[in-house]
């Protein structure tokens, strides 16, 4: 079966390459929007940890116990970590078991929760939490 005449017109032609180079910047356009829009949504998701952990550090004791027990409530799907631990490492409040492994505790003796440390968990199964410190400088000080 012959191509049809209009094929072989340089209208045509032209009309699919000017289509075609429309939808190549839009695919070019679409690729900056999202690499732009995923580094933005990393800075914050890796800003906000700490700046509400700053706001966690200077909160009470009793308030520290009663911001963790409000935080897990809120979570109907169980996917927030939230840990406080005491100077000898054991477990105060949260649903983290135990401190996460190379990250010792920094609170000087007899006072517990005066400092706070930010860690990043992620799952590797249905009961499995893996969490290290978040801090660049805080993994290089626990290894």
């Amino acid at each position: 079966m012959p191509l049809p005449d209009f094929i072989r017109t340089a209208t045509f032609r032209w009309t699919l390459a000017i289509a075609s180079a429309f939808v190549l910047y839009t695919l070019v356009l679409f690729g900056f929007v999202y690499w732009q829009t995923a580094a933005y949504v990393m800075s914050e998701s890796d800003v906000f940890p700490a700046n509400e952990l700053s706001v966690f550090a200077a909160n009470t004791p009793e308030q520290r116990l009663a911001e963790i027990d409000d935080r897990l409530r809120k979570d109907p799907r169980h996917v927030k970590v939230a840990g406080l631990f005491g100077a000898d490492g054991h477990r105060i409040a949260g649903n983290i078991e135990g401190l996460p492994g190379g990250l010792a505790p920094n609170v000087p003796t007899g006072v517990v929760g005066s400092t706070a440390a930010s860690v990043r968990c992620r799952r590797c199964g249905s009961q499995c939490i893996r969490c290290r410190p978040a801090n660049p400088r805080d993994r290089a000080q626990h290894r």
